[in-house]
């Protein structure tokens, strides 16, 4: 077999293996997140609770720019 045919035939079998490992990740994601199924996404009480959540403040007051245009990174 050619150096060619070996990294093709390679690249095809990484290929299979990734989407049936995404598959099968995706199972056990949604079997422990959402036992009930897709539309096990909708609970009442979670909605509510979201409605009444506000994200806190993660650090103080952003310094002030200091730099000479007023546009950096840190502005930005």
């Amino acid at each position: 077999m050619r150096d060619e045919d070996r990294i093709r035939n390679h690249i095809q079998t990484v290929g299979v293996r990734d989407q049936i490992e995404t598959a099968t990740m995706m199972r056990l994601i949604l079997r422990s997140c959402w036992p009930g199924g897709l539309g096990d996404r909708l609970e009442p009480n979670a909605r509510r609770w979201l409605q009444r959540w506000r994200p806190a403040r993660a650090a103080g007051p952003v310094p002030a720019c200091s730099c000479a245009s007023g546009r950096c990174t840190l502005c930005n």
